[in-house]
């Protein structure tokens, strides 16, 4: 129970977080080295702020 409450609490952090980056019209741009995000990375995740690069250096740390 807990561990979906915490899995949601996160669900819910992400969609704020693309939201403002919508809003402030960065959606689409890598939040880690600003280069655009593959259309195809956000065909399939439409709230990365990451691009696949940045993601999976962030993911190894």
């Amino acid at each position: 129970m807990l561990a979906r409450a915490d899995q949601l609490r996160q669900e819910q952090v992400t969609i704020g977080d693309a939201l403002l980056a919508l809003r402030q019209g960065r959606l689409g741009t890598c939040s880690a080295c600003g280069e655009a995000i593959a259309f195809d990375r956000l065909k399939a995740q439409p709230m990365a702020l990451r691009c696949l690069r940045c993601q999976a250096s962030a993911e190894t740390r």
